[in-house]
C-alpha cells in the first residue's frame, strides 16, 4: 500500500505536471530525489519509518511516470513509436528477470542496505543519463486554452477517451483484461502449493520464464513500423493467456513439468503484446500537450482494478 497507493492516487497530478512542465528537468530532479531518498531508507530505524519513507519516494516516483511517456512521445518520430514502446516492453521485462536475481546476489554477499546502495544508484546513474539527453520541446503539440484547462484533469481526458475512436475501446478492455489477469496472477501460489508442493522455488521458474514470453513477444512487435489493426492483436493477446491458464488449470502432476512451463511461457507471449499496445495507442491517438493528463487517469484506473 505505501509503495503503490501513492502512485495510483497521484496519477492524475503528476500527469497535468508532466504536461505543463519541461520533462527533462521533471525526470531529472525525481530521479536526484529518489536516489536521496532511497539512501534514507538505509538509514530506517523500524518497520514504521521504513514505510513513510517508501510512501515518500512512491510520491515522488508517481510524477516520473507520466514525465517519462511524455518525454518519449516528442523526442521520437511518429513511426519509431512502436519500437520504442517494444523497447521500453523489453527492458521492463529483463528487468523482471535480472533484477530478483542480482537482489538476491547481492543479499546473500552482502546486506539489504547494500541492496537499497545499488538501487540508490541506480536513479543517480539515470540521472546522469538525462544530462546527456537533448532538450525536449513539444514543437508540434497544439497550445491549450485557458477555457480546456479550466474543465479539469479528469473531465477532460475522459471526454477525450470517450470520443476517440480507438482508445474508447481498448482502454476499458485492457484494464478488463488486466483485472481478471491480476485476479488469476493471484491464485498462481496456492495452485503451485496444492498440484506441485515439493518443488517451492517453481514459482520463480514460472514468473521468470512468462517475462522471458514476454521479451519475445515484445521484440516481435519491436519490428513491425506500425499497427492499425489492434483489435486482431488483441484477440491473439487475450487468446494465448486464456489458453495457457486454461491448461495450467487443467495440469496433473503426471504430465511433464515442462508443459506446465511452456504454458507459462504462452502466457508471457500474450502479456507482452498488451503491455506494449496500450502505451503505444496512447502515444499514438493522444496530442502530446494532453498525453500526461490522460495517461494519469488511466493508472488510476488500472490501479484500481490490481
Amino acid at each position: 500500500a505505501a509503495y503503490m497507493l501513492p502512485m495510483i492516487l497521484l496519477g492524475p497530478i503528476a500527469g497535468s505536471f508532466a504536461d505543463k512542465l519541461n520533462k527533462k528537468n521533471l525526470l531529472l530532479f525525481t530521479d536526484i530525489i529518489s536516489g536521496a531518498i532511497t539512501i534514507g531508507l538505509i538509514f530506517a530505524s523500524n518497520m514504521y519509518i521504513a514505510l513513510a519513507i517508501i510512501a515518500t519516494r512512491s510520491v515522488i516516483i508517481a510524477f516520473n511516470a507520466p514525465a517519462q511517456k511524455c518525454a518519449s512521445r516528442l523526442l521520437l518520430p511518429d513511426d519509431l513509436q512502436l519500437a520504442a514502446s517494444s523497447a521500453e516492453q523489453v527492458a521492463f521485462q529483463l528487468c523482471r528477470i535480472i533484477g530478483p536475481v542480482l537482489g538476491a546476489a547481492i543479499v546473500a554477499l552482502s546486506s539489504p542496505d547494500a541492496c537499497l546502495a545499488v538501487n540508490a544508484a541506480s536513479f543517480f546513474i539515470s540521472a546522469c543519463i538525462l544530462l546527456f539527453l537533448k532538450p525536449i520541446t513539444e514543437t508540434s503539440s497544439p497550445v491549450t486554452s485557458k477555457k480546456e484547462e479550466e474543465k479539469g484533469t479528469f473531465k477532460m481526458s475522459y471526454h477525450f477517451i470517450k470520443n476517440n475512436s480507438l482508445l474508447k475501446y481498448l482502454i476499458p478492455n485492457v484494464i478488463i483484461g488486466a483485472l481478471l489477469i491480476m485476479a488469476i496472477e493471484m491464485q498462481m501460489v496456492i495452485l503451485l502449493r496444492d498440484i506441485i508442493p515439493k518443488r517451492p522455488n517453481l514459482l520463480g521458474y514460472v514468473l521468470g520464464i512468462s517475462a522471458f514470453g514476454s521479451v519475445l513477444s515484445a521484440m516481435w512487435l519491436q519490428r513491425k513500423k506500425v499497427i492499425t489493426a489492434f483489435g486482431r492483436y488483441m484477440v491473439i493477446c487475450y487468446a494465448t493467456i486464456g489458453l495457457s491458464y486454461l491448461f495450467m488449470g487443467s495440469y496433473q502432476t503426471s504430465w511433464p513439468l515442462a508443459l506446465f512451463l511452456l504454458a507459462a511461457l504462452g502466457s508471457g507471449l500474450g502479456l507482452g503484446i498488451v503491455f506494449v499496445l496500450q502505451p503505444y495507442a496512447l502515444k499514438k491517438e493522444a496530442p502530446p500537450s494532453k498525453l500526461g493528463r490522460i495517461s494519469g487517469i488511466i493508472s488510476v484506473a488500472q490501479g484500481s482494478a490490481f
